[in-house]
């Protein structure tokens, strides 16, 4: 079982404590500084919105960004899996 830590990241100044792995840790802090600079880039895109409807924007453009990631994941697993298919019946037929 891997080792946890519990670090603390602030997103949008808000201090957030979270458990994770030890390996994961830097990448971690790496994402959260993304999102925390995305979310400064909103506020003055933005001024005058509350930080709760920003943070809303940018946990919908991160939901957007996921789903679109999943569905070309999807389009090269089914693409790959079908050519490996063909060509495992390739060398099936000439064994």
């Amino acid at each position: 079982m891997e080792e946890t830590i519990n670090i603390n990241v602030s997103l949008g100044g808000i201090a957030i404590p979270l458990k994770v792995n030890v390996s994961d840790e830097a990448n971690i802090r790496k994402i959260v500084k993304a999102l925390d600079d995305q979310l400064t880039i909103y506020s003055r895109k933005y001024t005058g919105q509350s930080l709760q409807t920003l943070l809303s924007m940018l946990l919908i453009e991160q939901a957007i960004t996921l789903s679109k990631l999943q569905q070309e994941h999807l389009f090269v697993e089914e693409e790959l899996g079908g050519r490996l298919e063909q060509i495992l019946s390739l060398f099936d037929t000439q064994v």
